[in-house]
């Protein structure tokens, strides 16, 4: 070991590497190698082999000891701040990833609408299959009439329909629209089946889901024809004013009507018809 004390370098041999203290005025200034410090030309070794260290390097020594022991304490900080940021790093992905999610766990309507009803709210369980709200679409709006098994044969896609909708001071409304759907399936009810026709409409003003109207399916047309209102048709006769006398005639008929029955022979355009 090597001590320099105000200029002075004491020197001690032994198997280990040289360490060499800085002392000056008697308070340790350094510690480390021989080489490290370059003593001045001239300065006595001393040989110290055998002896008992100075007080002052035995406390740079403790020193020394000291700032290792600490230089070790914060390696082991800088090794827990690097597992803390892989820990922050590894939550970041994961909230990244959620995040991401998101758009998985809002629920969007299939089309612009009306919410009619809704049968859940916020923090119910959701299960596959059952609807959540019921949404109508105003432009989409159509009516569903029910039509008996005796006149469904007469009814197909394409032919116009009159709508009517009577609101609660009397006042009619008339729509038009046209038959979009005929279904295969009746629903058989009291012996009689009824099958359910889907009408579109072609303006929808005033009218809102589950209203109650009638409609009129023209089925088939025909023009400049001979007609009589249905109420004046009994069987296949109706009562004609002729000569100051009513007189029952025998007519054939054509096209029926919900209003009017066409006739195809036996009376005349220039008939009085008598209404029961």
């Amino acid at each position: 070991y090597t001590l320099y004390e105000k200029g002075t370098i004491l020197t001690m041999e032994g198997e280990k590497t040289a360490e060499a203290v800085l002392v000056e005025d008697g308070i340790v200034a350094a510690v480390g190698n021989e080489r490290a410090f370059n003593p001045p030309a001239g300065t006595a070794r001393v040989n110290l082999e055998g002896r008992v260290l100075l007080p002052a390097f035995l406390d740079a020594h403790s020193h020394f000891t000291a700032a290792a022991n600490a230089q070790l304490q914060v390696d082991n900080a800088q090794l827990q701040v690097d597992a803390a940021q892989v820990q922050v790093d590894s939550a970041q992905a994961s909230l990244d990833q959620l995040t991401d999610q998101r758009e998985d766990y809002t629920i969007t309507a299939p089309a612009d609408g009306v919410i009619l009803s809704r049968t859940s709210k916020e923090g119910d369980l959701a299960s596959a299959g059952s609807p959540m709200a019921v949404l109508a679409q105003p432009e989409a709006l159509c009516v569903h009439a029910s039509i008996d098994e005796q006149y469904i044969d007469r009814v197909g896609t394409g032919q116009s329909v009159s709508i009517t909708f009577t609101t609660d001071t009397g006042e009619q409304r008339t729509y038009t629209g046209s038959v979009r759907r005929v279904e295969d399936t009746g629903v058989t009810s009291g012996g009689v089946t009824d099958y359910t026709v889907e009408i579109a409409l072609d303006n929808t003003d005033g009218l809102r889901d589950g209203m109650n109207v009638s409609v009129s399916i023209l089925t088939e047309g025909k023009e400049n024809c001979l007609r009589v209102p249905v109420k004046a048709v009994d069987g296949d006769t109706v009562q004609v004013l002729r000569n100051g006398k009513t007189e029952t005639v025998t007519v054939e008929t054509g096209l029926w009507g919900s209003d009017y029955v066409e006739i195809l022979s036996g009376i005349a355009e220039e008939d009085t018809i008598v209404l029961p």
